[in-house]
C-alpha cells in the first residue's frame, strides 16, 4: 500500500511540474515563463593569481570578471565585493534583465529594483526569483464540481469553470469561463484564512474569522439564515460567534472549525451529514455534536463528513449505507462517530459519496466502504 501510495505521489509530482502550471500564469499578469526570459547572474570565482592585472592606480577598485578587485601589486589582490550582473568601471552593474521581461512590480522594462527581500527574491529576470508579478507561483488548487480556482505566492487567487449561480464570485451570473481569470473579485482582495468549492457554491474564511460563502443556496449551504436559489453577492454566515480558521463545501451542506476546534454546519440534513444530533435541514450553523477535543481537519463529501481532532482521532457522520464511515457499522450517524482507533493517530483523510480512505502517522493507508471498482485498494472488488 505504501508504494502504490508514493507512486501516486510521484505522478502527482510530475503533474505540477508540467507545462499546464505556466497556463496559470498566463492569468496572472499575462507572464507564462518570465522567470526563464533574462539572462541568469554567473560569478567567476577562479581567476588565478598570474591572470590579475596591476592597477595603474594601486588600492583603487577595477572589474576582474564578475567581480570588483583591489590590488596594491601585480598578484597581491583581494575581492571587494561579488557583481551578479557583471562590472563596469570598477563598480557593480546595476540589476538588469532582457528587454521586454516583466520586472518584480509587474512592469515591462529593462530593469529590476531590490526590495527589502534581496538581489535572491527581487530579480525578475532569474529563476531565482521568489516574489514580485512575474515569479508569482500557485500554491493551492481547490476543486469544485464544475468550477476550480487556484491561489497564488501573494494570496491572489484565479478561478475558471461555472459561474451559472455567480460560484466563481466575481458579483455575477455568467457562462462558463474557460481560461484562468482573476477570481473572488467582489471581495475587494480581502486576505483569505481558507477556501473551500462545494458543488455549485464557495466559501471562504476571512482574515478576521468570518466565514462569506456565494452561490447556490436552494438548500440554505450559504449559512445566511433563508434559502434561495442561488446569491452571486458574497454575504456572512450569520450565527457565528467565534473566528472560524477552516471551512469546507460539499454538494449540499458546508461547514467551518473556529479556533477552538469547534465545528459548525449548516445546509441539507437527510443523512446526518451536519452532525447534529437530529435529521434536520438548517440554514444557520448548528454545532456538531459527539466530538470530545478540538479538531484540526475537515473532509466533506455528498452526503458525509469527516474531522480530525488535534490528537490524532478521525470522526465522521452522515450517510453511511457502504459503511464508508468506517465506523464499524452501517446506518447513517447524525452526530459525529468515531472511527476505530485500531487505524492508529490520523494525518489525513479523504471521503467520497461511497467511500472513504485514510493514512496514519506511520504512512498506512486504510480505506472503508463500497468496492465495486476496486476502489479500496485491497486486490479485489
Amino acid at each position: 500500500m505504501r508504494i502504490v501510495l508514493l507512486i501516486l505521489l510521484l505522478l502527482l509530482a510530475g503533474c505540477v511540474g508540467s507545462r499546464r502550471t505556466f497556463d496559470l500564469g498566463d492569468a496572472n499578469n499575462g507572464a507564462d515563463s518570465c522567470c526563464n526570459d533574462g539572462v541568469t547572474p554567473t560569478h567567476d570565482l577562479s581567476p588565478t593569481a598570474d591572470g590579475l592585472v596591476s592597477s595603474d592606480t594601486p588600492g583603487t577598485n577595477q572589474c576582474f570578471g564578475n567581480r570588483i578587485i583591489a590590488c596594491s601589486g601585480e598578484s597581491d589582490c583581494t575581492t571587494v565585493e561579488d557583481c551578479p550582473f557583471g562590472c563596469s568601471g570598477g563598480v557593480c552593474n546595476p540589476f538588469s534583465c532582457q528587454p521586454g521581461t516583466p520586472t518584480c512590480s509587474g512592469t515591462l522594462a529593462g530593469t529590476c529594483s531590490a526590495t527589502g527581500d534581496g538581489i535572491e527574491n527581487s530579480t525578475a529576470c532569474s529563476r531565482r526569483c521568489s516574489s514580485g508579478a512575474c515569479c508569482n507561483t500557485p500554491t493551492a488548487v481547490y476543486l469544485g464540481e464544475t468550477h476550480l480556482c487556484a491561489q497564488f505566492a501573494d494570496d491572489s487567487t484565479v478561478c475558471w469553470g461555472s459561474n451559472a449561480v455567480g460560484e466563481l464570485g466575481n458579483g455575477k451570473v455568467s457562462a462558463t469561463i474557460s481560461s484562468p481569470a482573476p477570481g473572488l473579485t467582489a471581495l475587494s482582495g480581502a486576505k483569505l484564512r481558507s477556501l473551500a468549492l462545494g458543488d455549485a457554491h464557495t466559501c471562504v474564511v476571512l482574515a478576521d474569522g468570518s466565514v462569506q460563502c456565494v452561490g447556490v443556496n436552494s438548500d440554505g449551504q450559504l449559512g445566511r439564515g433563508a434559502n434561495s436559489p442561488y446569491s452571486p453577492e458574497w454575504g456572512p454566515v450569520i450565527n457565528l460567534e467565534s473566528p472560524m480558521k477552516l471551512v469546507a463545501a460539499a454538494v449540499r451542506h458546508s461547514c467551518a472549525v473556529s479556533e477552538t476546534g469547534a465545528v459548525f454546519c449548516w445546509g441539507y440534513n437527510y443523512s446526518g451529514q451536519l452532525g447534529s444530533g437530529n435529521y434536520d435541514n438548517t440554514n444557520v450553523p448548528v454545532p456538531v455534536v459527539g466530538l470530545d477535543a478540538p479538531v484540526e481537519k475537515l473532509a466533506v463529501s455528498f452526503d458525509n463528513t469527516c474531522a480530525i481532532t488535534e490528537a490524532g482521532a478521525l470522526y465522521c457522520w452522515g450517510k453511511n449505507n457502504y459503511g464508508q464511515l468506517g465506523i464499524g457499522i452501517t446506518g447513517a450517524p447524525n452526530k459525529a462517530t468515531l472511527v476505530t482507533s485500531a487505524v492508529g493517530r490520523v494525518v489525513e483523510v479523504g471521503i467520497a459519496a461511497d467511500h472513504m480512505c485514510l493514512i496514519n502517522d506511520i504512512g498506512e493507508v486504510y480505506c472503508a466502504g463500497h468496492n465495486r471498482n476496486g476502489q479500496l485498494g485491497t486486490g479485489t472488488d
